[in-house]
């Protein structure tokens, strides 16, 4: 190794950054908090790559392995302020080649002597953006893999260059190689502190979730599974939390490594932790356990939800329907077939939607109500739920979000199909912030947009979950009946035995 280094002497910060270091997804980012060790991991996730590099067959470099690594950022006053002097932390300026000075981009080689014989040539490229086009920066640079430092604060279109750059295999050429190795590993990194949940990395690793991309999440450094202690302790943690809690948007995207709200209002439930209510995958439905919806007529549009809820008191919310403005007729047809094709074998337990849906009928005129052409499109019976009061509602969801069963699982859990339930959870189901002149104030109500309308839902189903007793003497604190929480007479009957002639199966 150069000069007497021993990379082997570094160990990840935590379980989360182990992970990512073992990952082989071509584009894998890891969010966390500051001071999570996130910078030093992507040094040494390069030195890991570039060790399991094919030796080259062909050339003068035959018998050795190559690798050309490049560390990006937004503009050189901060790749030299704090990445550099991170790296040489580890590889000072003073071992193997460097090249480079402050403003300007710069280059680090190393040669380490690899255990099986020959030499890993390693060379490690420092650039920023800065006012330029990437495809102009990068204009004739070839690289094994390439990181995006600090990629919260780089465009989207840098990723796309970068994938485009790597997948070509432009470094080592693969004429240095046999035939066998030369399909060797490629990628794109990105180390960042949570951004708002506007931003393009929430759209892309959160909503789209594209085929080969990957995000990582640290736990939050207030969490006893904090990583990096030895860098940033959990008192340190606490006391930047404290002195910054003027700025709770601040401290859940730096301390609790959290994505953080739109500037633009306040979430409506602060108690949703993404990290822990958020299942990271797609949910599958439980066999034997019926299915609970819930639905809102909306506003911007008809939403439904499907959940189930498990004999220890757990709301699992399986999936989400919202396809914008339709009328009842259209909108029944697509809950039906979202149902035949994903729960087919589950039954319906029960159904309840906004008390709302039963007004405007005109049966004497022919004319039906939202409720009622509902119940024909979906061939079961909707209940409408126990009130419309947006505070007993919110009540409901808040004490779900609050509750852990037998002290570890949370009482809600949302699968990655309930994408707009869940950036409603995080920023975009929101009191609105209200300006006149220079003072700022919070509307009353939630924003009546599109993700209103998925919450409503959600709201409606828990409410007659819950039963309006069992949400204002706030009884989720005791368990009942099959481990859920106790409800009153009337919701006794309809949650312990519901039941629908309706099965997914047979329509």
């Amino acid at each position: 190794m150069t000069a007497g280094l021993d990379v082997r002497t570094y160990t990840p910060p935590g379980d989360v950054a182990s992970q990512f270091l073992a990952s082989r997804e071509a584009v894998r980012f890891i969010k966390g908090p500051i001071g999570s060790g996130k910078t030093n991991l992507v040094f040494f996730d390069m030195i890991t790559c570039a060790s399991q590099m094919p030796k080259c067959s062909y050339g003068s470099n035959a018998g050795n392995r190559l690798f050309r690594g490049l560390i990006l950022r937004e503009n050189y006053t901060d790749l030299w302020r704090t990445t550099i002097p991170s790296w040489w932390q580890w590889f000072p300026e003073g071992v193997g080649d460097w090249k480079g000075s402050p403003g300007r981009q710069a280059i680090h080689k190393l040669r380490f002597e690899m255990p099986d014989g020959g030499f890993l040539v390693f060379e490690i490229w420092f650039m920023a953006i800065e006012d330029h086009k990437v495809e102009d920066v990068l204009r004739g640079i070839e690289f094994t893999m390439a990181n995006m430092n600090e990629a919260d604060r780089l465009a989207e279109d840098v990723l796309t260059y970068l994938v485009g750059r790597v997948v070509q295999r432009r470094f080592p050429p693969k004429r240095f190689f046999a035939e066998r190795d030369r399909n060797y590993f490629v990628g794109v990194t990105g180390d960042l502190n949570p951004p708002d949940t506007d931003s393009w990395i929430y759209q892309t690793f959160e909503e789209l979730q594209p085929s080969g991309h990957k995000m990582f999440h640290q736990p939050s450094g207030l969490s006893p599974r904090g990583e990096n202690r030895s860098g940033v302790t959990l008192a340190e943690y606490q006391e930047i939390a404290r002195l910054n809690q003027h700025r709770p948007w601040w401290v859940k995207r730096m301390v609790e490594g959290r994505y953080g709200p739109s500037r633009d209002g306040t979430p409506c439930f602060p108690e949703y932790d993404d990290d822990r209510h958020f299942a990271g995958d797609e949910l599958k439905p439980l066999p034997g356990l019926g299915l609970r919806l819930g639905f809102d007529q909306g506003v911007r549009g008809p939403a439904m939800i499907v959940a189930q809820w498990t004999p220890s008191g757990q709301l699992r919310v399986l999936d989400e329907l919202y396809v914008g403005r339709m009328g009842p007729t259209r909108f029944g047809h697509e809950c039906r077939l979202l149902l035949e094709s994903r729960y087919q074998g589950f039954s319906v337990d029960w159904a309840t939607c906004d008390p709302a849906g039963l007004a405007g009928a005109d049966t004497e005129g022919g004319d039906y109500s939202w409720h009622q052409i509902m119940e024909r499109e979906m061939g079961m019976p909707i209940a409408a739920a126990p009130s419309q009061e947006i505070k007993l509602r919110h009540d409901g969801v808040s004490q779900l979000l609050r509750y852990s069963i037998d002290g570890r699982q949370p009482a809600l859990i949302v699968s990655s199909r309930c994408k707009m339930l869940r950036k409603g959870f995080n920023s975009h189901y929101r009191f609105k912030v209200r300006k006149n002149g220079v003072e700022t104030s919070l509307d009353p109500k939630p924003e009546k947009n599109e993700f209103a309308d998925v919450h409503d839902a959600l709201q409606y189903l828990i409410e007659d979950l819950m039963g309006i007793e069992g949400i204002t003497q706030g009884l989720l604190t005791g368990m009942g009946h099959n481990g859920g929480p106790p409800l009153d007479d009337d919701e006794e009957r309809s949650s312990v035995t519901p039941s629908t002639d309706f099965n997914v199966y047979a329509v």
